[in-house]
């Protein structure tokens, strides 16, 4: 594993500064994103650190979204995107215009604390990590509190691949990366709508370290809008991202990691089926949870998937309400 992040000195933040040089680039993709994407950018202007730009790109937006990103002034630029690509690509070509050393993303329904960026940057430059993250709030629509995010998983720091695999514990809305990460991975793979942030946070993690800043930076909007309230396409493309590295894994424990990944992740799709009144999907997909690393594999696999299905459910049971209303 290699370190990507080179730290930036204080002498080259100064030289930055002294250009009118930001610091950090916000890449946000977008498509009809009021009214939360007013309080989005409320809580970018706000921040601390001011030495930001906004990259937006608006995926053919009729509601005016890119009007009120242009009310930023000249901190902000609006990319023309009407073939609508999915959010990952999105951000692909923000990054193309980006000039900061640091890539940040704020989604448009999500709101960022005063201090995000501020903490964020020190803590980036201090540890010399490729990414950092931290935990948020999840709200609903009327921005009410429904609980921690990070109260579903476990998160980490340092060299967290391994771990990550296993449960996505980073809130993409809360990450600050290098831009030289950013650009050694190729940022966003292309083709996925629900799992584009996991899978880059994988790549990422494959390069180097990253680390942890555990308070609430950040604010998770759920609403019958999000893209995350298709479960099944987020569970489909996951099992694609699972695949793929397993194929590509050039050794018998990365195949292995990668299959027990897919082994949990195909229990815990088929729990929620049952759950949700659909047995032969679910049948199914314990089938194929089976099939993916045998029977001597299963038990193992079946009960990580109960313990993270379980982990954090409160918050699951709040979320989930969210999105239907």
């Amino acid at each position: 594993m290699t370190q990507a992040h080179q730290e930036v000195p204080d002498a080259a933040v100064r030289a930055l500064q002294s250009q009118g040089t930001p610091l950090v680039s916000v890449l946000m993709a977008c498509r009809n994103g009021l009214p939360f994407l007013e309080q989005a950018l409320d809580s970018l202007a706000a921040q601390t650190l001011p030495d930001w730009e906004l990259i937006l790109v608006d995926g053919g937006s009729t509601d005016g979204s890119a009007e009120a990103a242009r009310r930023l002034g000249s901190r902000a630029t609006v990319v023309s995107a009407p073939d609508s690509p999915p959010p990952g690509e999105a951000r692909n070509r923000a990054a193309l215009r980006a000039r900061a050393p640091m890539l940040a993303f704020l989604d448009a329904d999500d709101c960022w604390r005063a201090d995000k960026l501020e903490r964020q940057v020190a803590l980036l430059r201090a540890t010399g990590a490729v990414l950092v993250y931290s935990d948020c709030r999840v709200v609903d629509g009327a921005g009410r509190g429904l609980g921690r995010y990070l109260t579903r998983h476990r998160p980490a720091r340092g060299d967290v691949y391994s771990l990550l695999l296993r449960e996505n514990f980073v809130p993409l809305s809360t990450v600050l990366v290098t831009r030289e990460a950013f650009e050694e991975v190729g940022g966003f793979p292309p083709g996925y709508w629900a799992a584009a942030d996991y899978a880059f946070a994988l790549r990422v993690a494959a390069l180097g370290t990253l680390e942890y800043d555990e308070e609430t930076l950040a604010d998770y909007r759920v609403h019958a809008g999000s893209l995350t309230r298709d479960f099944r396409l987020a569970y489909r493309e996951n099992v694609t991202l699972y695949g793929s590295l397993a194929a590509a894994a050039t050794g018998e424990p990365d195949r292995r990691r990668a299959r027990r990944a897919l082994g949990v992740l195909c229990w815990r799709w088929g729990l929620r089926e049952a759950f949700g009144g659909h047995p032969l999907r679910a049948l199914a997909l314990f089938g194929q949870a089976v099939s993916v690393t045998g029977v001597a594999g299963a038990v193992g696999t079946f009960l990580g998937a109960v313990a993270s299905w379980w982990r954090g459910f409160a918050v699951r049971v709040r979320m989930a309400r969210a999105r239907k209303s």
